[in-house]
């Protein structure tokens, strides 16, 4: 159902968030993120000069290399723009979360790692929907083969007392 149509308004700030999950040919996965922020006005700033509506405050994109445990084993970053010229030095930081695992206390890890002045807030942020993708991306052909599917009791569709669950897997649907 769509939302309810809303007060007479202007648009002021847009930020797009895109992830997409792919299979390699060596069997590792690439999950690629990318976030765009503009405003709907021209500003000038300090760093950049006059900024016209629409142009991107921030276009930022990072690529994840991921194995079927959701180990990261690589990770690749861009910022084509962002506000200030100091904003790219923290993109080194962002390889000590090689090694890491997509899995639970994710975030906190991250944070961890590349939060506050390790890192870049909207490349921090853009990781955790990065996330979520990759779980659809890498779960979705793992549950194919798999009998016993970890996603129930992860939401009130999936609890093990639902129809979706009596219906796809009768064999782990309580009463």
């Amino acid at each position: 159902m769509p939302l309810k149509a809303p007060e007479s308004r202007k648009a002021i700030h847009k930020r797009n968030v895109f992830c997409c999950g792919y299979k390699r040919n060596d069997n590792l996965w690439d999950i690629e993120g990318y976030l765009i922020d503009t405003k709907t006005y021209n500003f000038k700033t300090w760093a950049r000069g006059n900024i016209k509506a629409g142009t991107p405050v921030h276009e930022m994109s990072i690529r994840i290399t991921i194995d079927s445990n959701l180990k990261i084993y690589d990770i690749d970053l861009d910022m084509s723009a962002n506000p200030y010229p100091s904003c790219p030095e923290v993109i080194p930081n962002f390889k000590e979360l090689i090694g890491l695992k997509i899995s639970k206390g994710f975030r906190k890890k991250v944070r961890e790692i590349v939060g506050g002045i390790k890192g870049c807030t909207h490349m921090m942020e853009l990781l955790f929907p990065m996330a979520t993708t990759a779980f659809q991306t890498i779960y979705s052909l793992k549950n194919k083969t798999n009998s016993s599917p970890k996603l129930i009791n992860t939401c009130h569709s999936w609890s093990e007392k639902s129809d979706v669950i009596k219906k796809e897997y009768p064999d782990h649907y309580k009463e």
